[in-house]
């Protein structure tokens, strides 16, 4: 028995590792470059703000503590045992991960322009005729990262397992 939960429980942890590992390393990938035609760009020519956002470290960190946090509290109220917690914060780790594959792939797949995108692109505020991109490489291809919203997602993600924890459905007794 205490084999069987040994390779388990390193199964979980390497998966979560390597869904981590998959989740970040999308982050630097280039998105799907999306034709933007010119009477479109109205859309996209939101003012760059660059101290209106939350960081992505600071996201993940809110995004994994949180709902351990709550698994914690609620497992000691109701006196569980280490091998539940256990179990449960794995699940949070696995979710995250996940979560950030999901997110990060979809956002490659689709490229949808941010809606500051024109500030990102020309920083001048010329268009050229041929609509290339004139500004900072990597801000440009940020600004094609718009959907889904990652804050959106790891909200979604925090309040199902804040959820599914003060209902026991991490309860390995079936209840």
């Amino acid at each position: 028995m205490f084999c069987c939960s040994l390779y388990v429980l390193l199964f979980s942890v390497c998966s979560a590792v390597l869904c981590m590992f998959c989740s970040l390393s999308t982050e630097f990938l280039e998105p799907f470059e999306r034709v933007i035609q010119p009477e479109e760009l109205w859309l996209y020519k939101n003012p760059l703000v660059e101290s209106d956002h939350i960081p992505k470290r600071v996201m993940f960190a809110i995004s994994f503590l949180t709902p351990l946090a709550v698994i914690f509290v609620v497992k000691i109220i109701q006196r569980t045992d280490k091998t539940e917690i256990k179990e449960a914060c794995l699940a949070v780790s696995l979710a995250l991960a996940l979560n950030g594959v999901f997110t990060n792939t979809m956002k490659l797949i689709v490229g949808r322009p941010r809606p500051d995108y024109f500030q990102r692109c020309f920083p001048d505020g010329q268009v050229n005729t041929k609509m290339l991109c004139t500004g900072e490489p990597q801000l440009v291809s940020e600004g094609r990262k718009s959907f889904p919203s990652s804050h959106s997602s790891c909200d979604f993600y925090i309040v199902l397992r804040m959820a599914e924890v003060p209902d026991g459905c991490n309860s390995t007794d079936g209840h």
